[in-house]
């Protein structure tokens, strides 16, 4: 049922006093959109397995924003306590009555027992059962999936709303030949109203269109629900940011250290583990001039949270891409970190739009692909060299890219909320079947799986 303006009120209030006692720093910029969604809308309740914390923070978010409800389950269960998406959660079995929006987590053993990562006719069952003992159940209409897009196979029989939305490529983890043509058959060619493909961000959509021929809209991965940045930025650090924020950020800040201290830049270069030396915030982020970022993949959440604080971003070129091989590798269903470099893709699709391979890993691939990659906004600031990084940061004119990218993050907004409306108003009721068999015997199948 629709939430009652005091209650959304009262929420409001606890959600950002909870948020103050967290951080207990100047920290003026976390907000939440306290304002239910002006749009006439239906009122849905979600379902998704991902796994996946940056995933799992955008669809609370998002979601939340849209005024609809989800409840998530897999084995890490409860939302990371660093986002701002932890306040929002509740466990499914201490409601008596479902609001919206609401974020909601299974029960324990059914976050046990969720499936993940195995997708074949045993995994579909498993997924099947443990979801039709979801207390809420006859209030979940649509399963959702991000990361891995491919845990939605599982979830075929239900005869619920599916939306497959991929976070780095909708074959991720699908190895062989049978899940493969499965995946493919479901999302492209069964032609089932209940079935809606979305990708997660340009890269996305221009993969599926490779190998599927079709052309679906997409939705930016985002933090900006987590984050409003200031209008005009104080106090800011010296040091500019190295990213990613892992370990790999290392190297490369030296090296841009060793290099300034060698041609006399006043210019000093930090990692986020290194500055802020424990959980940072959003506003640490914020307070960074710019940051250098060495990307390991076209689609992370970390560049969704540099994206949200709006800061300048400085990225390596399209030909610097193409020729250092020690970035991107993370951008293809065929990398060790997936099937062990052995998948076994599909052929381009005859009505593919694009000719090179995006799993091929050639300089000239690697040049045409990257395009889409989610660091590339426009305002981002590319480099051909590492040693052209310290003049673009000692020459950029930061107040101005720092607007750009508050602009950016209001046309991200518009856009995601006009592709978000579409989906809601999409979605039909339907009743979950009676039985893992009775839908899939309607279409005159015995099986999820090829």
């Amino acid at each position: 049922m629709p939430i009652s303006p005091q209650f959304f009120f009262a929420v409001c209030v606890l959600f950002l006093s909870r948020v103050f006692m967290q951080y207990r720093e100047y920290q003026p910029m976390i907000m939440l959109s306290c304002i239910v969604s002006k749009h006439s809308m239906k009122h849905w309740v979600f379902y998704s397995p991902d796994i996946h914390d940056g995933t799992r923070r955008d669809l609370a978010m998002s979601l939340y924003h849209m005024n609809q409800s989800i409840v998530f389950s897999s084995k890490k269960c409860s939302l990371p306590t660093y986002s701002i998406a932890h306040f929002l959660e509740n466990k499914v079995d201490d409601i008596t009555e479902l609001v919206y929006p609401s974020v909601l987590i299974a029960g324990e053993n059914t976050c046990g027992n969720t499936t993940f990562g195995a997708y074949d006719e045993k995994s579909a069952i498993s997924a099947y059962h443990t979801m039709s003992h979801i207390p809420l159940l006859p209030s979940i209409e649509v399963i959702i999936c991000l990361f891995y897009p491919a845990e939605c196979l599982n979830y075929i029989a239900t005869n619920n709303t599916i939306i497959f939305m991929p976070a780095h490529r909708f074959l991720l983890r699908l190895c062989n030949d049978n899940q493969i043509r499965s995946a493919i058959y479901w999302m492209f060619e069964s032609k089932q109203s209940q079935i809606h493909v979305i990708a997660l961000g340009e890269y996305d959509r221009e993969y599926i269109n490779y190998f599927s021929g079709q052309e679906v809209p997409f939705i930016y991965p985002s933090s900006f629900y987590e984050y409003q940045p200031p209008q005009i930025r104080r106090n800011l650090f010296k040091e500019i940011l190295v990213a990613p924020f892992k370990t790999v950020a290392d190297g490369y800040c030296e090296l841009l250290n060793n290099y300034s201290r060698s041609r006399n830049y006043n210019l000093a270069f930090t990692t986020i583990r290194h500055k802020i030396r424990g959980l940072f915030s959003f506003n640490d982020l914020n307070r960074f001039p710019a940051v250098v970022v060495f990307p390991y993949a076209v689609l992370s959440y970390y560049l969704s949270d540099i994206i949200a604080s709006a800061i300048p971003m400085i990225v390596p070129s399209r030909t610097y891409i193409s020729e250092h091989y020690g970035l991107l590798t993370d951008y293809r269903n065929q990398d060790n970190h997936y099937c062990g470099g052995r998948a076994n893709m599909p052929e381009r699709h005859s009505n593919s739009i694009h000719t090179l391979s995006p799993e091929a890993k050639t300089r000239e691939s690697r040049y045409y692909w990257s395009q889409y990659a989610s660091f590339y906004t426009p305002c981002s600031i590319t480099f051909d060299s590492i040693e052209e990084i310290p003049n673009i940061v000692l020459n950029m004119n930061v107040t101005a890219v720092y607007e750009c990218g508050l602009r950016f993050i209001e046309t991200m907004k518009e856009h995601n909320e006009r592709e978000w409306l579409q989906i809601i108003r999409s979605i039909k009721h339907r009743d979950m079947s009676k039985g893992y068999d009775a839908f899939l015997q309607s279409l005159h199948r015995n099986s999820t799986y090829l």
